[in-house]
């Protein structure tokens, strides 16, 4: 090869350096507002969990604690509003958390 020519596969090797750390930038660029995308999910996945906790958690009948506990929490509400979306009945809700259907039943009218 000749003196210009290598010149010029120098330049064309520079241009596409150049083009692929343009690219690279744009995807950290990209990534970057991904992971912010998946922090502000985890923040709203974890306020609506305690606004949820806040909303339908009973508290107890007393300052002792005495009295019967409730048996739904939070978590088995939002677990089983998901699974009724997904378009499960309450008895096949029911038998996949190995609870009662009366149970399914509160948690689908807890947040209606």
């Amino acid at each position: 090869m000749t003196k210009p020519e290598l010149e010029v596969l120098n330049e064309k090797l520079k241009a596409e350096l150049e083009h692929v750390r343009k690219l690279n930038n744009e995807q950290d660029v990209e990534l970057a507002a991904l992971r912010a995308g998946a922090d502000n999910v985890q923040k709203l996945k974890n306020e609506y969990t305690e606004r949820l906790s806040e909303a339908y958690w009973m508290p107890t009948k007393n300052e002792r604690g005495a009295g019967r506990k409730p048996k739904i929490s939070p978590e088995l509400i939002h677990e089983v509003n998901c699974l009724r979306v997904d378009g499960l009945s309450q008895r096949a809700i029911a038998e996949k958390l190995s609870i009662s259907v009366g149970l399914v039943n509160k948690a689908c009218n807890a947040l209606i």
